[in-house]
């Protein structure tokens, strides 16, 4: 219920015509733009805390990591939705600028990640899946942050909102990824060892041991005290 709360009054704190986190020229209340962000993190987290044990998942550790891309990508999407709106739709100048495609392209990658990304955070899968789904996301986003970030690009203009989602989502691909080329290159083996003491060690006091002189089990008496 919180995180519903929060996931849809940000949008309204961050919304430059309402100018209460961030004004017209990008600048605002900077300890509202933090809070805002440090309140619906901390919701977030505990949101998944619950959901790990609900689903019986705590061992998986890519959850979290799903659950930040996913955040993050809706964040991209909601943001450059509205620029695109502002700046595109409404001002028929700039419409087909390489500023709006920029901003296309955020928008389309932000709603495929977090579409994605909530479908990997709440449906298992397999191994392979996973491997294929983060090798994406972190290709995808590596172009993103330099489209994105450069130039003429969305979040090159002011550091604010999609800027640090950005990073974020960038953050969040190759904590995915990075764990998945390190098990290709180095793969688990079992080496476990088992002592040769251990195997030759004596049988204890009421066990029985194969006799292969006698042909079958001899049971080890033990004497009454």
């Amino acid at each position: 219920m919180i995180l519903g709360m929060w996931s849809a009054g940000l949008p309204t704190i961050m919304d430059t015509e309402h100018m209460f986190a961030v004004g017209l020229d990008g600048t605002g209340v900077h300890h509202m733009f933090f809070t805002s962000w440090g309140a619906i993190i901390v919701t977030l987290m505990l949101f998944m805390k619950h959901f790990r044990v609900l689903t019986k998942r705590e061992e998986d550790k890519n959850v979290p990591h799903w659950f930040g891309l996913g955040m993050a990508g809706l964040v991209v999407l909601c943001v450059s939705a509205r620029i695109y709106k502002n700046e595109c739709v409404d001002n028929d100048e700039d419409d087909g600028s390489d500023f709006c495609r920029r901003d296309l392209f955020g928008l389309v990658l932000g709603g495929v990640t977090f579409i994605a990304s909530a479908f990997m955070a709440t449906i298992p899968m397999t191994v392979i899946m996973e491997q294929v789904g983060s090798l994406f996301f972190f290709i995808s986003w590596c172009f993103g942050f330099a489209y994105l970030t450069f130039e003429e690009g969305t979040a090159a203009t002011a550091t604010g909102t999609i800027y640090f989602a950005v990073w974020a989502a960038l953050f969040f691909a190759m904590n995915l990824f990075m764990p998945t080329l390190f098990e290709y290159f180095h793969p688990a083996t079992d080496d476990t060892v088992v002592p040769e003491s251990a195997t030759n060690a004596a049988p204890k006091e009421g066990h029985h041991t194969d006799d292969p002189k006698m042909g079958g089990v001899e049971h080890e008496e033990v004497e009454a005290a």
